[in-house]
């Protein structure tokens, strides 16, 4: 068979047959060709490999080498070239998967025509209603590309911070791509923190379960624990509690017990998307306080009267110092 002659394949049949392992030696050659062309190539693959897992083994608990894999994969047999028009060909198989338009995507670096965005750009907040009918609320900066052509699922990639609350459909998991990390739930309420800039995206559950991949492992969170995937060395770590102030941008409650007030003025930072800063006197003193839809200057006025605080602004910060009887 020359490398110009294109056989017609089934969308999802070539994958699906290797990750099953029925492909023939010639397939298997074919795929590798494919992968070896790039990293770009190779971290596809991985998505498509992790598009299986979820579609083969829903509750992640059958056992599939996800780790090694790829690594059998690719010591089976040496580099051949590969025509242009048989890459197009393994381009569509893995669409189906990855849930993006890959062929327009990799050949153009235009993103898939068949998407819905929503994006939070000036207020805090911005509630949307999905086309499948869940519900998010997106915190400033975030961003989500909804795949409106997709029928197996519900399938969207995502940036910054969002809270889903998710409609219960069995037949068609919803699935969210934050990078590295895959996130498929049936119907639940978590949040999803994937901030630019941060090498780490968090998954925090507010009820339901919810099963998270990272290309080297997976875990299944219940409600009040927490999946953190951290870039750098992609590790995936299962956490059985999480700070309740990291999804306070959602309840609009802040819990302080006995809190450092250099780490209050961080966290009030972040969710009045100001900067706080305190004097290395203050650091330590310690805060007890619930605050209830808290108001930026009740808070300031709070914090003056109950630590004995001076509040300093100025055009781009917030210091907070001590209060000192010459003051």
């Amino acid at each position: 068979m020359s490398t110009d002659e294109v056989t017609y394949i089934e969308p999802e049949s070539l994958l699906w047959k290797f990750f099953d392992n029925e492909t023939t030696e010639e397939e298997k050659q074919l795929i590798l060709d494919w992968v070896k062309e790039s990293e770009h190539n190779k971290k596809l693959f991985r998505e498509a490999r992790t598009a299986y897992i979820v579609t083969r083994y829903p509750d992640g608990e059958k056992a599939f080498d996800s780790t090694n894999a790829f690594a059998d994969f690719t010591k089976q047999t040496e580099r051949k070239t590969i025509s242009f028009r048989r890459l197009l060909l393994y381009a569509a198989c893995i669409a189906a998967f990855v849930g993006i338009g890959f062929s327009t995507w990799i050949f153009t670096g235009q993103k898939p025509q068949d998407t819905v965005t929503f994006a939070c750009r000036n207020a805090q907040t911005r509630q949307v209603a999905l086309p499948d009918g869940s519900i998010s609320l997106l915190k400033k900066s975030a961003e989500l590309i909804y795949n409106t052509s997709e029928t197996k699922t519900r399938t969207l990639s995502m940036k910054g911070q969002v809270y889903f609350d998710v409609v219960h459909n069995a037949a068609k998991p919803f699935i969210i791509n934050a990078g590295d990390l895959l996130i498929k739930v049936l119907g639940t309420r978590f949040i999803v923190n994937a901030r630019q800039g941060s090498d780490s995206v968090i998954v925090n559950v507010l009820s339901g379960r919810v099963l998270v991949m990272s290309p080297n492992a997976s875990f299944i969170l219940s409600k009040d624990q927490s999946g953190i995937y951290t870039k750098s060395t992609k590790q995936l770590t299962l956490i059985d509690s999480y700070d309740k102030n990291d999804i306070a941008w959602k309840t609009n409650v802040l819990y302080f017990k006995a809190t450092p007030l250099s780490n209050v003025a961080k966290q009030l930072g972040e969710y009045f998307d100001t900067k706080i800063s305190v004097t290395k006197e203050i650091a330590d003193y310690p805060l007890t306080v619930q605050l209830d839809n808290p108001n930026l200057d009740s808070v300031l006025h709070l914090l003056k009267l109950s630590l004995n605080l001076r509040v300093h602004k100025t055009d781009s910060t917030i210091i907070l110092e001590a209060q000192h009887q010459s003051d």
